[in-house]
């Protein structure tokens, strides 16, 4: 099982292979402890597995030789990092989009651009002018109010939820370096609740849950705005990776709207060349 010194030991020798790299939305210590993997070695390149996949581009423990791309028995590479081309012998083929934010710019909303984002925002406060925010760096386990909002959220969902059993260890038992911001309404129930870890490149936006009722119309809208204005007050310059869109073009629209600072296209590695 990976733990906080086998990933810094992959962390370090992929940034001093690659230094221009960026993490992903999936390179975070809880995020690899959740989906149970582990760190393997041949002697020669380190790299992160579970259930039998590499997950990221493999790091070198020597200076590779002429010719020498990656450890033979991988042949697949799930997600590449930031500023990385595949190695020799691989070719590319595209996964999901990444959305990087910079929370001050969402936290503002000044400007046309944002005219009808902000004029929803103001929806759901307006009918909940008492609510308040509560922010945990070491989130309780197996909370009933949150575990009412995962079922609640999850039966809203007209398809299945992707990766719904990481969502619940982040919500319900979640391991060390995972934060919660809990938003409360007028009568101090959750409403909704943002999960959020740490890469070396940016602050992963994991998930956003919010309560599907008539009265919380706006309410994700608002969710999102909130925590973005405490990021950019608590964490002033950090960046955020707000994740992909799935595949589908509503989110990705969605995720447009909000301006982001730039857009990745993420790119799974096969050995050989694909076309």
């Amino acid at each position: 099982m990976v733990c906080l010194e086998t990933w810094k030991s992959w962390e370090q020798r992929i940034r001093t292979f690659r230094p221009k790299s960026t993490a992903n939305h999936f390179c975070s210590l809880p995020y690899l402890i959740v989906s149970e993997a582990e760190v393997c070695s041949d002697g020669d390149w380190l790299w992160i597995e579970a259930d039998g996949l590499c997950l990221f581009p493999p790091a070198p423990l020597r200076l590779p030789e002429e010719g020498e791309s990656a450890p033979k028995s991988i042949d697949f590479v799930w997600s590449d990092l930031g500023n990385m081309e595949p190695l020799q012998g691989f070719s590319a083929e595209f996964l999901d989009n990444e959305f990087i934010y910079d929370p001050k710019n969402m936290a503002d909303l000044s400007g046309k651009k944002w005219t009808i984002f902000r004029k929803n925002v103001r929806k759901w406060p307006r009918r909940n002018p008492d609510h308040r925010f509560l922010v945990s760096y070491s989130p309780p386990h197996d909370d009933d109010s949150i575990r009412s909002l995962v079922i609640e959220w999850a039966e809203s969902k007209e398809e299945e939820v992707e990766d719904i059993d990481i969502l619940i260890k982040f919500a319900l038992r979640p391991p060390p370096g995972v934060g919660h911001y809990y938003l409360l309404d007028r009568d101090g129930k959750l409403a909704s609740l943002s999960i959020w870890d740490w890469s070396w490149s940016f602050l992963n936006y994991r998930f956003l849950l919010v309560r599907k009722r008539e009265e919380d119309s706006f309410l994700d809208e608002f969710s999102r705005w909130s925590f973005y204005g405490w990021v950019a007050n608590s964490f002033p310059g950090v960046l955020v990776n707000d994740g992909g869109n799935l595949g589908k073009a509503g989110l990705e629209a969605f995720k447009d709207r909000l301006h982001p600072l730039r857009k990745r296209k993420v790119y799974s590695w096969k050995k050989g060349d694909l076309r």
